[in-house]
């Protein structure tokens, strides 16, 4: 039995979302691990899949990493509303989180998330040109600069200020929604599947 088919409440699903959401990022092998994230650019829509790297409370804050000259950056500084997607295929289960999202790029979070990366990790975000640009095969590996630097590191940090959760059950589907207001989460109510 699927441990979703234990909900009885619209709080015990949101717990349920919150617990799967905050072991994926430790957890590699969690399908919440990497998820969807959506914005728009130019009132258009734009998804993307990235890893989950880190889950803070209060409320529910998801960190992801990024290189600063990407579209998906430019898209949330100029627009800060983001949706986040996440499928779990052995409980199907659907999260789907609003958020409101900011760039990091400085502060302790910052400096210490960069100093624990790996030298392979890092170099990810050293490239010469920006991300996107034609290089001209598959194969091919994009010019790096001369030194290394974090210039173009960012943390992009979402707080998530409403979310459903949809669970697809053999006992009946449970569809519960619910919203996060200074730091809590409040609202849970059932809503038909």
């Amino acid at each position: 039995m699927k441990p979703t088919e234990q909900i009885k409440s619209a709080d015990e699903a949101a717990e349920f979302a919150e617990r799967q959401v905050t072991r994926s990022a430790a957890d590699a092998k969690h399908p919440f691990r990497y998820p969807v994230l959506s914005t728009v650019t130019d009132k258009k829509p734009e998804s993307r899949i990235l890893v989950l790297r880190r889950v803070t409370s209060p409320g529910l804050t998801l960190w992801m990493y990024s290189d600063l000259r990407t579209g998906k950056v430019r898209a949330l500084e100029r627009n800060p509303e983001a949706s986040v997607l996440f499928w779990h295929p052995k409980l199907s289960m659907q999260l789907r989180a609003a958020c409101q999202a900011s760039i990091v790029r400085a502060g302790e979070l910052w400096e210490e998330t960069w100093e624990n990366m790996s030298e392979e990790r890092q170099a990810e975000y050293n490239t010469k040109h920006t991300p996107g640009t034609a290089i001209g095969s598959l194969h091919a590996q994009p010019e790096m600069r001369e030194e290394r630097t974090r210039e173009s590191f960012a943390l992009i940090r979402l707080e998530v200020y409403a979310a459903e959760a949809l669970m697809l059950r053999h006992s009946g589907h449970l569809r519960a929604s619910w919203t996060y207001k200074d730091g809590k989460r409040s609202s849970a109510l059932c809503l038909v599947p």
